[in-house]
C-alpha cells in the first residue's frame, strides 16, 4: 500500500518572508583597490568611525582625526614573530567585541597586501624544505582568514585596502589590473568582500578619480549587493545614496564615464 503524502501547509515550517531595508547601508565587508596614490587611504577614512590597522609605514600620518593603531615594531621580539603578529590581530579583535562601549562602526586594514607581506617576511624560509614552506603557508593563510572572519563576525564595516598591480595583454590591447597578492589569498578575499571598488583614474576627466563596481575581465572590481552603479563618484555619501536606490551623483549631469575600451599600448 502506498502511503499518502499529508498536506504540509508552508507556514507551518515556521517559512519568514525576509523584506531588506535599503534605506539604509548595513555594515558590509569591502574591498578599496588601486594603484599607488590614488587615495585609499584618504577615501576609507570617510567610512563611518573608522579605526585604522596600520600596516603601512606613515599611510595615514596626512589624514587627521582618526584612530589608528600602528604594526607593531618587531626588532626586539624574540618569541616567534608570525605569531606574535596574529596574537596582536587577535586581541585588536577580542577588545573590540568586549568593550561594549566603544565608538568604531569601521574596521581599516591599511593595507591587507603589506599585511601578508609583513607576515611572509617574518618566517624565515632560509633552510627549510619545500614541503615545509607549503605547509606552513597553508597555516598561515588559514589563521589570517580566521582573523579577517572575526572581523566581518563584529557587526562593523570592514574595509580591505589593496594594491593593484598592471599589465598589458597584447592580445586584448588592454591593461589588466590584479591585486597585488597571491592567487590564493586573492581568492578568499574576493569570495568574502560583498563589494570590490576598483579606483580608475579618468584622464579624459582631469585625472578625476571614480569607482568602478562591475566585475570584468581587466579589473578585480565586484558587487555581490547589486545596488551600486557601474560607475560612479569617489565618495562614500554616493555609495549611500546609490545603495539606498538614489541618483549618486544628481549634480554632476555633464560627467564622463570611464570606460575599459582597448587602449593603444604607448612606445
Amino acid at each position: 500500500m502506498i502511503n499518502q503524502i499529508q498536506h504540509v501547509d508552508l507556514d507551518d515550517l515556521g517559512i519568514e518572508l525576509v523584506m531588506p531595508d535599503f534605506s539604509v547601508m548595513p555594515p558590509l565587508s569591502w574591498v578599496i583597490a588601486g594603484m599607488q596614490k590614488t587615495g585609499k587611504s584618504t577615501f576609507a577614512s570617510n567610512w563611518p568611525s573608522p579605526l585604522f590597522i596600520e600596516c603601512e609605514d606613515g599611510g595615514t600620518d596626512y589624514i587627521s582625526g582618526i584612530a589608528r593603531i600602528k604594526f607593531p615594531d618587531l626588532t626586539d621580539v624574540t618569541q616567534n614573530r608570525v605569531t606574535y603578529i596574529f596574537d596582536w590581530l587577535k586581541k585588536i579583535g577580542r577588545t573590540i567585541k568586549n568593550d561594549q562601549t566603544h565608538k568604531y562602526q569601521t574596521i581599516v586594514i591599511d593595507s591587507i597586501d603589506f599585511l601578508w607581506n609583513k607576515i611572509l617576511a617574518a618566517y624565515r624560509f632560509d633552510g627549510k624544505s619545500e614541503f615545509t614552506q607549503l605547509k606552513w603557508y597553508g597555516s598561515a593563510m588559514t589563521k589570517l582568514s580566521a582573523i579577517l572572519q572575526s572581523f566581518f563576525d563584529l557587526n562593523v564595516h570592514v574595509v580591505l585596502i589593496c594594491h593593484v598591480d598592471s599589465s598589458y595583454d597584447t592580445e586584448k590591447s588592454a591593461t589588466i589590473y590584479n591585486l597585488s597578492m597571491s592567487k590564493s589569498i586573492t581568492g578568499w578575499v574576493r569570495a568574502k568582500a560583498k563589494v570590490i571598488l576598483f579606483i580608475q583614474s579618468d584622464e579624459v576627466g582631469g585625472g578625476v578619480h571614480r569607482l568602478v563596481t562591475r566585475s570584468s575581465s581587466q579589473t578585480p572590481a565586484g558587487d555581490r549587493t547589486g545596488r551600486f552603479p557601474a560607475s560612479m563618484p569617489m565618495t562614500f555619501a554616493a555609495l549611500e545614496a546609490a545603495y539606498a536606490g538614489q541618483d549618486p551623483e544628481p549634480f554632476q549631469p555633464n560627467i564622463t564615464i570611464p570606460t575599459f575600451a582597448k587602449t593603444t599600448k604607448k612606445k
